[in-house]
C-alpha cells in the first residue's frame, strides 16, 4: 500500500479539477481554465501547482516550450478517498443512512440509478 497523501485544500482541488478536465496542461492553460472563476493571479496558480507536485498529486513533464502538468491520481480515486475521510468518522462506518437519504432525493439521473442497481446486484 502506498504512502498516504496529504490532504488537498479547496484551492488545490480547483486546480486538480481543471487538470482532470484538461488531462494535462501547461501552467498558462491551467491559469486560463481557473482564473475567470477564481480571479487568482498567475503566481497563485503557479504556487498551487508547485504544492500539488510536492504532495504527489501532479507531475510536471518538460515540454518543448513549457512544462506540462498531468494528474498522478484519478478524480474517482481522489473522490473516494476524500469521501471516506469525511464520512467514516461522521457516520461511524455505517453508510446505510447516507444511501437511504440519497435514494430519496432527485440527485441521480436514470443512468446513475441503473449503474447503482448493477453495483448493488453484483455485491449481493
Amino acid at each position: 500500500m502506498g504512502k498516504k497523501r496529504e490532504n488537498l485544500s479547496a484551492s488545490e482541488l480547483t486546480v486538480m479539477a481543471a487538470l482532470w478536465e484538461l488531462r494535462g496542461a501547461t501552467l498558462g492553460e491551467i491559469y486560463d481554465a481557473v482564473s475567470e472563476e477564481t480571479e487568482w493571479s498567475y503566481s497563485t496558480v503557479k504556487t498551487l501547482l508547485r504544492r500539488l507536485v510536492e504532495k504527489g498529486y501532479v507531475r510536471g513533464e518538460p515540454g518543448r516550450y513549457a512544462r506540462t502538468y498531468k494528474p498522478r491520481v484519478t478524480r474517482t480515486a481522489t473522490a473516494k478517498r476524500l469521501i471516506r475521510e469525511l464520512l467514516d468518522p461522521l457516520l461511524g462506518g455505517s453508510y446505510g443512512p447516507l444511501v437511504s437519504y440519497l435514494a430519496t432525493t432527485d440527485h441521480f439521473t436514470d443512468r446513475e440509478i441503473k449503474e447503482l442497481r448493477r453495483i448493488l446486484h453484483k455485491r449481493s
